[in-house]
């Protein structure tokens, strides 16, 4: 794999591939491995991708790399905070990366406090909690990064998505029965004649699970896909919470006054 670095340096991209399928099949076949061996192949299979360009598998490998490694005795901070850097360019363009929630926990990102890169790590969060107009203020600072800016339409489309996810899962289940396009169209943000292309790319992707009604202009969701929450939206599931735990109560004493026989 250190060969397959080197090739990456004097730019033979295939022949570094074939480095790496090859210590793939080793690695496949062997029990027990030194960490060592598999931090120095995730960190060259994160460097293939990221000069493909493939954000998702770049991701992917660059996490499992960390979590190979000791950050701070294994990494500078200067180390960490472009790997925070790249991680989190990966996981805003991405196409299937709609889950960042390992990489917000992990303290690499905050390599990025007081330096130049910091509002990569506030549009994680905003995107995370689905937050269109943090998102709008943070817009200028994508001057820094081109590759960020070039793909600012993906960037708004993606964050649309991850709005419609937030509308319905800040929601009661009663609530989620029947919800209205243009309430989904407010949230997200877009015109209502789009929320039904919005709402079949989060079926596709598998981000919610449910049917959509087109001539009433109403979607049903019954699943939303688990994510990492900030205090914010546990706040809320808290209070829903509370709410159903009052509505048990409530349903136990009205049984309890119709029919006291059938309790001890």
């Amino acid at each position: 794999m250190e060969r397959g670095h080197f090739l990456l340096l004097l730019g033979q991209p295939e022949a570094a591939k074939e480095a790496m399928d090859q210590c793939q099949k080793v690695l496949d076949q062997l029990d027990s491995v030194d960490l060592a061996v598999h931090a120095s192949f995730y960190r060259v299979s994160g460097d293939y991708w990221k000069a493909k360009a493939e954000f998702a598998d770049y991701y992917r490998n660059s996490l499992l790399y960390l979590a190979c490694i000791d950050i701070d005795r294994d990494l500078t901070q200067d180390e960490r905070a472009e790997r925070a850097r790249d991680l989190g360019i990966a996981a805003l363009l991405g196409e299937s990366l709609y889950n960042f929630g390992e990489l917000l926990l992990h303290p690499v990102l905050d390599s990025l406090k007081g330096t130049p890169n910091e509002y990569i790590r506030s549009l994680l969060f905003a995107f995370n909690s689905g937050d269109i107009d943090k998102f709008q203020s943070l817009i200028p600072e994508l001057e820094k990064e081109p590759y960020l800016l070039q793909n600012l339409n993906t960037l708004r489309q993606k964050i649309c998505v991850l709005a419609l996810i937030e509308a319905v899962f800040k929601r009661p289940i009663q609530d989620r029965v029947a919800l209205p396009f243009s309430i989904i169209a407010k949230e997200a943000q877009v015109p209502v004649d789009e929320v039904e292309h919005l709402l079949m790319k989060a079926l596709m992707l598998n981000l919610i699970r449910g049917t959509l009604d087109a001539c009433s202009s109403v979607a049903s969701i019954t699943w939303v896909q688990p994510r990492v929450l900030d205090k914010t939206q546990i706040g809320g599931l808290k209070d829903r919470l509370g709410d159903w735990a009052d509505k048990v109560q409530a349903q136990g004493a009205f049984a309890r006054g119709v029919a006291p026989e059938l309790f001890a």
